[in-house]
């Protein structure tokens, strides 16, 4: 009787999915526009994107410059940031250290640790609208494992921007020889996924997900937010993700899993009346070693996959599969990570374990 009990609780507790969902690893850069040796972080933060597009999801949050917003001070003073560049991987305490922030020189070994960490939550991104320049959408979240038990959980929406000019009060300094020869301030300089808003707070809404989640149950959270009069609509990203709310010194504030959906994608009459699959790459053409963003949309839960396929049909790639809830998803790649060598028409295959599938070809130049 104890045995079939107890085989009954971890039938509860994980569902049996055929492919678990990627892990989509967060990390929070703590920088400044006056900080001389944040250039160095936002370098290693390019190559790791470079690196690993489909897993890699940066944030910048600034302090004491004009780039400051009030909720990303918070965070700041709630992880203990002390130091800058400083950065939080996922949120995780690691082993060793006296706080969840750590410095420019262990962020890349922390992602590897945290990518290879399974995922025991989905989200997604459901009907995106844009109305007389309002935005709305739903959130989801799904979990596949049951969570820490007795620990709050929260989901949060972040709006994060790129290609911000680095000039007047945006002007960045620099003190390391290795960028610009120690030019300060930097000329051509962008700050890329700037924390511009965080919509459901520091720390996040606290409706989305009840004390005990059900695995195998979806959460919602209906979001509605507008752009700020400088804001460039094209450069804006839109993070959701689910983390624990606890204490930081306990090691209770991990990040569990992430999606993101960039504005350019949102539609004006949202998805609801799409096919299964809708999916669309940008930039298209797209450089060799540049990010490539690939959105679709989904009726119905399901493993999905990505193949990069060649004029003559052959498969380049066919490295990503994930389990995803019904909503937006975005993957980001590069043609060079996929083994793509030659310049040439190419394309994007999305396909789901239920059978459909939707291509589009991309330029690679």
């Amino acid at each position: 009787m104890r045995k079939i009990f107890t085989l009954t609780l971890l039938a509860m507790n994980t569902l049996a999915f055929a492919q678990a969902p990627v892990k989509k690893v967060i990390l929070e850069d703590f920088t400044g526009t006056w900080c001389g040796w944040c250039p160095e972080g936002t370098v290693i933060i390019d190559n790791l994107l470079a690196a690993n597009p489909s897993t890699f999801i940066p944030v910048a949050s600034h302090n004491g410059d004009a780039l400051q917003i009030p909720d990303g001070a918070a965070i700041d003073a709630g992880l203990n940031v002390t130091a800058y560049p400083n950065g939080a991987v996922d949120r995780y305490l690691f082993s060793g250290e006296p706080k969840i922030p750590t410095s420019r020189g262990k962020w890349s070994a922390n992602f590897n640790t945290r990518k290879n960490t399974p995922a025991i939550v989905s989200v997604s991104i459901v009907n995106p609208k844009v109305s007389s320049g309002t935005y709305s959408a739903t959130v989801k979240v799904k979990f596949v494992t049951a969570p820490t038990s007795g620990v709050p959980l929260k989901m949060n929406v972040y709006l994060t921007e790129d290609s911000i000019a680095a000039i007047g009060t945006y002007a960045q300094s620099n003190y390391s020889n290795n960028i610009q020869g120690a030019a300060s301030p930097l000329t051509n300089w962008f700050h890329n996924a700037t924390l511009r808003k965080a919509l459901g707070g520091a720390w996040g809404f606290s409706t989305t997900i009840p004390a005990t989640p059900v695995v195998g149950t979806e959460y919602s959270e209906n979001i509605s937010f507008t752009l700020g009069s400088a804001w460039v609509a094209k450069h804006i990203n839109v993070i959701a993700f689910v983390a624990y709310d606890g204490t930081a010194a306990s090691n209770q504030k991990e990040i569990l899993n992430a999606e993101q959906l960039p504005l350019k994608y949102w539609y004006p009459t949202g998805m609801q009346d799409v096919n299964i699959l809708d999916i669309v790459s940008y930039p298209n053409p797209a450089a060799m070693h540049q990010i490539v963003k690939t959105s679709f949309s989904l009726k119905k839960d399901g493993t999905v996959s990505l193949q990069i396929i060649d004029m003559m049909g052959r498969i380049i790639s066919d490295d990503y599969k994930s389990f995803e809830i019904s909503g937006a998803h975005t993957i980001q790649w590069s043609p060079a990570h996929k083994g793509i060598t030659t310049s040439g028409m190419y394309f994007v295959k999305i396909s789901t374990d239920q059978g459909e599938s939707k291509t589009q070809a991309i330029q690679i130049n």
